[in-house]
């Protein structure tokens, strides 16, 4: 919370609205969209993850940290493209004395900002120290910018831009969460998970980015239980956008969303739901090519998390431990991983046991397609490498969404059993 006396960052929160998201939805940059990026940028500089998040950069924006260490302020520039600290507001604060304000520079302005690459428009709120006059010039200007948008042709054009002015609408609704906000969007991540796995990724993707955006800032604005429940929403949201991106085969895209689905499942404090992304992480990661070593600490994450109790993730573990066990040539320790995977399944809730349509579920179908596995590593005996990868071609994806060998819709994701 900022403090009496404190100025606000407008110079650093005008930087990240003139950058439009990377979704290419049109809308200005998100605090996560800027978070991720920054992010990514240490990550290339350092080889390791520093976690930066939307409220990390809100507390800037806020005025309550005015000075990141070197690295973070290096990212901050690279990312906005700024040449100096002070073109993001960014200074050493010596005493206690209230700060003066700052006036943001010439040309911030909301509105349509040109980006280098095209136009993004600023449909959020106007910088705190704003006059009521400009308030009402700045939405004049934004209706008018509107009517142009209806003059848009193109389908596609036309469909990013009537998106943002739901957008606008949106945001005229309020920042407060109801109970039946809530309802809502929990309806929206059940559809989702009856969706992603089951149509192309590519089909998918542009409405679930878009859904995510408009969630994440009811996420800054919600406290208490409302703020928890909104980022148990937002976490399976972003498991499910990480297996539309594998999908569409893009998979560094789908890795750092399973990033930053871990960091959020984990904020809720709800092991189950930790350990349920992380299960279909290990899964999906199979299919994704990457490395049998690293599917296997993902997999033991997401059991250890969940206490080897009886839920989807820890069976996800299990299976996913299974195949990569059986890939690395390690026959006695897969079949190990099987039989607790046998086990637990009897003792799943008869809610996930016969869930055969959404991401979550974990029904006969899919503990059928795992336990061919056994049959292979029991076959005759073969030269334990070769049988190991004769297995992984055929069962990680039929883990995936309970779907039947050698037959897959557009976009790469198998096809599922109904």
């Amino acid at each position: 919370m900022r403090q009496r006396g404190q100025a606000p960052n407008d110079r650093l929160r005008q930087a990240r609205l003139r950058r439009c998201s990377p979704t290419g939805s049109g809308r200005p940059m998100s605090r996560q969209e800027l978070a991720d990026q920054a992010n990514e940028f240490i990550f290339g500089e350092i080889g390791r993850e520093v976690g930066l998040d939307a409220n990390y950069i809100g507390k800037l924006e806020r005025g309550e940290h005015r000075w990141p260490n070197d690295l973070y302020r290096r990212a901050f520039r690279a990312v906005l493209t700024a040449e100096a600290d002070a073109d993001l507001g960014f200074f050493i604060v010596r005493g206690s004395g209230a700060l003066e304000r700052q006036e943001p520079a010439a040309g911030n302005q909301a509105g349509a900002v040109a980006t280098g690459t095209g136009a993004c428009l600023d449909y959020g709120y106007p910088p705190d120290g704003l006059a009521g006059a400009e308030h009402r010039d700045d939405d004049a200007m934004k209706r008018r910018e509107l009517l142009g948008l209806l003059s848009a042709t193109a389908p596609a054009v036309f469909a990013s831009r009537v998106e943002a002015i739901r957008a606008v609408v949106a945001t005229a609704a309020g920042d407060d969460v109801t109970d039946l906000d809530r309802d809502g969007w929990e309806r929206v991540a059940f559809d989702y998970a009856h969706e992603v796995g089951f149509q192309p990724g590519q089909r998918v993707l542009p409405n679930l980015l878009s859904d995510i955006e408009e969630l994440a800032p009811l996420i800054e604005t919600a406290t208490g239980t409302a703020a928890v429940q909104l980022r148990h929403i937002t976490a399976r949201l972003s498991a499910l956008a990480a297996i539309a991106f594998t999908g569409a085969g893009d998979v560094p895209s789908a890795r750092r969303w399973w990033r930053t689905t871990a960091r959020l499942a984990d904020r809720t404090g709800d092991a189950p739901l930790s350990s349920l992304v992380r299960g279909r992480q290990a899964v999906y990661g199979l299919y994704e090519g990457r490395p049998p070593s690293s599917v296997l600490g993902v997999a033991e994450e997401a059991i250890r998390i969940g206490g080897g109790r009886p839920h989807a993730g820890v069976v996800s573990g299990y299976a996913a431990k299974a195949q990569a066990l059986a890939h690395l040539g390690h026959q006695q320790a897969a079949e190990a991983a099987l039989r607790q995977l046998e086990v637990l399944f009897e003792q799943l809730p008869d809610d996930v046991r016969d869930d055969r349509s959404s991401q979550w579920g974990w029904s006969i179908q899919r503990y059928h397609h795992v336990g061919r596995l056994r049959s292979h590593l029991q076959r005759r005996r073969r030269p334990r490498e070769s049988r190991a990868r004769s297995c992984l071609g055929q069962l990680p994806r039929c883990e995936l969404s309970g779907a039947r060998p050698g037959r897959a819709v557009p976009g790469g994701q198998p096809d599922p059993i109904r």
